[in-house]
This record gives structure tokens, C-alpha cells and sequence, in this order.
């Protein structure tokens, strides 16, 4: 646990005291911001007694926190590694291109047409599903950058230094300098709510899975 703590950031706590009921939650970089907020926004809504403590980490991460107990929820493109698990949102890969880029006049972009692009990759096992995903068609990627951060990577993109590929949910709403489209064949990019081993400790945990329940119902966590 300690070899990661440089690399973990909390983004949010909401604690007054220390002897309030504290609900952790571990989220993946990948996963969307503005999504992230609604969620934790509805639930402080409902339960300001309750500090929310948010840990964001690379997906390994976030699994590691779930089986040691760190945190009772997880989020993001987790793998159902013996976790209960609520699918969240359907999501796919997107190749994003700065703007005027040739490619961006299509509605799509086909694996093979990223031959020879500069490609910005987020690294870790998203990178290594990208590779198994283009050895299957044929495409040996050309890696210029790795770096393990969404908004990085599209900072990049905008200025010309490469193409990236990232799921839609870490796509902001508005991105001017930005184009983003579909990968294809597409590559799935679920994200799931997944639920710790120690979780029934924490009553809360219950509710904040209702809360995604329903925002599910609701269809307002889909992402096209």
C-alpha cells in the first residue's frame, strides 16, 4: 500500500470530524470527472453526515485498495476479480485528434488507419489491451508517450504532438481544440461500480449503490 501513496490524489473529503461516518471511494483516472461529481453531489445531498473519502489511482490500484479494505467501493474499467460488481456505464474507446487533423473528417476511425500515427497512450493494462486489439488487426502502433493521466494526454493531442485513445467517459463535455471519434472495430470500455470485500462494514455503502441504481433508471449514465 505505502509503495503507492506518491502516486495516490484525493480529490475530495468532506469530513468535519473525525468521529463522522466516512464512506471511501476508490475511482480510476479514466473515469469522468463531471459524472464523478453528480454521483458524489447527490449522495452529500442526501447525507451530509457522511464525509466522502476519494481516492483516484490506475485501475490496479483501485482493485488493491478494494481487497485490502482501504476502500468499500471502487469505480471504473475494473475486472470483476471476485468483487460484486454493477455495471455503471457502457462505454467504448475513442481515438481523439486535434482539430484539422485529416482523420477528424470521418465519423469514425478504423484501427488500421492509426498506421504510423504518433500515438499517446495512457500506459499499464489499458495500453496492453490497446496492443492485443491491434496485433488482432494487423497494426504495429507507433508509441511516442506514455503518461498515466487523461487530461495530460488530451493537452498533448491539442497541441499537436500525437493521437491519443481514451474511453468517452474521460472526455470532457467541451473540448474546442478537440476532435473525438469512435475506434473501430469497437473496443469495449465498461465502467462498473464494484463493491469490496469488507464493504457490509459500512451501512452507506448500500445507499450509495441505490444512488448509481437509480441514476442508472434514469439513463443519465450512459455514454453514447
Amino acid at each position: 500500500m505505502l509503495k503507492h501513496a506518491q502516486e495516490i490524489t484525493t480529490v475530495g473529503s468532506l469530513t468535519r470530524s473525525a468521529s463522522r461516518t466516512t464512506l471511501r471511494i476508490g475511482v480510476s483516472r479514466s473515469f469522468g470527472k463531471r459524472v464523478l461529481a453528480r454521483l458524489l453531489g447527490e449522495f452529500h445531498a442526501r447525507h451530509a453526515d457522511v464525509a466522502l473519502d476519494v481516492r483516484v489511482g490506475k485501475c490496479a490500484q483501485v482493485e488493491e485498495w478494494l481487497r485490502s479494505g482501504f476502500v468499500e467501493l471502487g469505480i471504473g474499467g475494473l475486472a470483476d476479480r471476485g468483487f460484486s460488481v454493477l455495471p455503471l456505464v457502457s462505454d467504448r474507446m475513442h481515438v481523439v485528434l486535434p482539430v484539422g487533423h485529416p482523420l477528424g473528417a470521418a465519423t469514425a476511425v478504423h484501427v488500421r488507419q492509426l498506421a504510423g500515427e504518433r500515438l499517446l497512450m495512457s500506459g499499464g493494462e489499458p495500453e496492453a489491451r490497446l496492443e492485443a486489439f491491434f496485433q488482432e488487426h494487423g497494426v504495429d502502433p507507433l508509441v511516442s508517450l506514455r503518461v498515466d493521466d487523461p487530461v495530460t494526454l488530451m493537452t498533448m493531442t491539442a497541441n499537436g504532438y500525437g493521437v491519443s485513445l481514451l474511453p468517452g467517459i474521460a472526455l470532457p463535455a467541451k473540448a474546442p481544440r478537440l476532435c473525438a471519434l469512435p475506434l473501430v472495430p469497437a473496443l469495449p470500455c465498461d465502467q462498473v461500480l464494484a463493491v469490496g470485500r469488507r464493504a457490509t462494514a459500512n451501512a452507506f455503502t448500500d445507499e450509495f449503490v441505490a444512488l448509481v441504481t437509480s441514476s442508472l433508471d434514469r439513463r443519465e449514465l450512459v455514454v453514447g
